[in-house]
């Protein structure tokens, strides 16, 4: 009886240490699987950063294309022909930086998205809802899913609202309860929206 206990129990032991062996290569098997996810994860990661770098700098060649073509456009006496050719060019410029994913932000007329806009100026209308962007005054851009640049707007308050302005980092912000100084924003926003653009 004694005899066949330890047989029994000798024959257990070899199937134990393989059913050990087996966990621990399903375990390494695992943690391999995880590594080489991060890795790539960390790849991609790298890949994006790199490429929002290089847009960011582009987006400065961006503004200044396109502010020229709009110079060009209201010269008058300009051949049409060569205002047509730089506007291919800076299509295909655009189209490049839409191939990459890059996309502009939308803005005028729609509501007031803190995720995307960027408030520079309020400007009192009571004629449509509030917190409606009635103008931009620098195009934003998300590259894929990812803001790189916010859109800076201008948003509508109604006139009971004590509009009050802000002056932040060379950026014009609103705020109510702020001791700032107050402007009456109703019969000069263009003025103000024109000098921010030349700065």
């Amino acid at each position: 009886m004694k005899d066949n206990v330890i047989v029994e129990k000798k024959s257990e032991e070899p199937a134990k240490e393989l059913q050990e062996h087996i966990d621990k290569f399903q375990r390494l098997q695992a943690e391999f699987a995880n590594y080489i996810k991060r890795a790539e994860k960390d790849r991609q990661d790298l890949i994006t950063l790199g490429k929002i770098n290089v847009i960011k700098k582009l987006l400065n060649v961006h503004d200044a294309f396109d502010k020229a073509l709009e110079h060009l456009r209201k010269i008058k006496g300009n051949d049409a022909e060569f205002v047509k050719g730089v506007e291919m060019i800076f299509k295909q410029f655009n189209d490049v930086l839409s191939q990459e994913g890059l996309q502009p932000i939308l803005c005028e007329g729609e509501k007031f998205d803190p995720h995307k806009h960027e408030v520079i100026l309020q400007v009192e209308n009571n004629g449509i809802p509030e917190d409606t962007v009635v103008q931009e005054v620098q195009k934003g851009f998300m590259l894929n899913d990812k803001v790189i640049r916010y859109s800076k707007v201008c948003v509508c308050k109604h006139k009971n609202d004590n509009l009050m302005e802000v002056k932040t980092n060379d950026c014009l912000t609103s705020s109510k309860n702020s001791e700032v100084k107050t402007k009456d924003l109703s019969n000069h926003p263009k003025k103000i929206l024109e000098d921010m653009k030349n700065e």
